[in-house]
């Protein structure tokens, strides 16, 4: 997949006035549901075509959910009871991976984020006897 380039409800979508039920003890509940939405898809090779809403935030959630929101449909019924959560879960992600990349130490020894600071490391390295031997070609 390319790119999200199109949008389509159809006629058995879901309404935003009925996006809610009542239960018995009078609580709102959101109704969970994604028909009615197809999505236009640009795939790689430079053709289209139209997918359902289910199919395509089950493969990727996170482009489907950016989507909606860039487009102001992320309050509709087929989105909003899971767009939410997709991007909570993407910021978790990102977050963990850039706390990730920051550790730099780990039991006092350095730790190198790249190759190339892994050879500066080996070129500073002094053992008790002099320097250590380089073991580069």
């Amino acid at each position: 997949m390319s790119s999200i380039i199109g949008h389509r409800r159809e006629e058995n979508a879901v309404p935003l006035k009925d996006g809610f039920i009542i239960l018995k003890s009078g609580v709102n509940k959101r109704i969970i549901t994604t028909k009615g939405w197809l999505l236009n898809v640009e795939w790689i090779d430079g053709t289209s075509s139209w997918i359902p809403l289910s199919d395509l935030k089950e493969s990727n959630p996170i482009e489907v959910a950016e989507y909606a929101i860039a487009h102001g449909i992320s309050n509709e019924p087929a989105f909003a009871w899971w767009t939410p959560h997709v991007i909570k879960k993407r910021h978790r992600i990102i977050k963990s991976l850039h706390h990730r990349h920051l550790k730099k130490r780990k039991y006092g020894i350095d730790i190198p984020s790249t190759v190339e600071e892994a050879h500066q490391m080996d070129e500073k390295m002094v053992t008790p006897y002099g320097e250590m031997p380089s073991v580069r070609n």
